[in-house]
């Protein structure tokens, strides 16, 4: 079982990049974040969160809130933004190449791609962030889209979008270290309403496959039921 620090950007007074609606990076990248530290967890992963709430931490403080706990892995998140709208795609950065923060940042970039969480990769970039920096194990910092594109920014403020993200992270996290994501929880089935009375001893019920005019076809239905294992016979009757 490693140990994660997820570390949610920004927050607090400093909001992140602004979208054209204005929605907030720093809200975006919590949001994320809480969901990948719940699918973390039901993986077996150890995970805590460098903020979360709506706080300010410094960038030293994040890299030293990883190190004093002994995280095995930092991963970062942020969205992106640009001056031109149009501009999309993700990217991952890792500290410097050869290393296992670049292995990490290259399957978490994989599984956003093959998630169809954005339209184009950006690639795997190397940048001297403090948060990368600083910090003694490997890490990453993911610029999910761009929020400065309306479109992106308009699939941001949806829950299928979160957690999409945030299974996609996990998902490349976990196949970094030789594991699976966990299968989401689903809904059992509805089971069918008991009787209101007891169903008499002389009752029967009577299974029809159908009618057909001409004989042939009805023995090759009944051929057909035979092969799936089915016995049958057929009665001719007039209307």
């Amino acid at each position: 079982m490693a140990k994660w620090m997820g570390d949610p950007g920004h927050g607090g007074y400093d909001p992140g990049a602004v979208g054209p609606t204005g929605l907030e990076e720093s809200q975006v990248v919590l949001k994320v974040m809480k969901r990948w530290k719940e699918i973390m967890e039901a993986a077996g992963e150890e995970v805590r969160l460098t903020r979360k709430d709506d706080a300010f931490i410094g960038l030293s403080e994040r890299a030293r809130l990883a190190n004093e706990w002994g995280a095995t892995y930092f991963v970062s998140k942020h969205e992106n933004s640009c001056y031109t709208e149009s501009v999309v795609g993700t990217e991952v950065f890792a500290f410097s190449s050869g290393g296992h923060g670049e292995k990490l940042a290259n399957c978490v970039l994989d599984d956003l791609i093959w998630a169809g969480q954005v339209s184009n990769s950006r690639g795997v970039k190397f940048v001297n962030f403090a948060v990368l920096r600083e910090t003694n194990m490997p890490a990453i910092l993911i610029e999910g889209d761009f929020i400065s594109n309306r479109g992106a920014e308009s699939k941001m403020r949806t829950d299928e979008w979160i957690e999409a993200e945030a299974r996609a992270i996990a998902r490349g996290c976990l196949r970094y270290i030789g594991k699976d994501l966990p299968q989401p929880k689903t809904t059992p089935a509805p089971q069918p309403a008991k009787p209101s009375k007891p169903i008499e001893n002389n009752t029967y019920f009577r299974v029809v496959v159908g009618s057909c005019k001409e004989r042939g076809n009805a023995e090759e239905v009944q051929r057909k039921l035979k092969q799936a294992g089915f016995d049958s016979f057929l009665v001719a009757f007039e209307k």
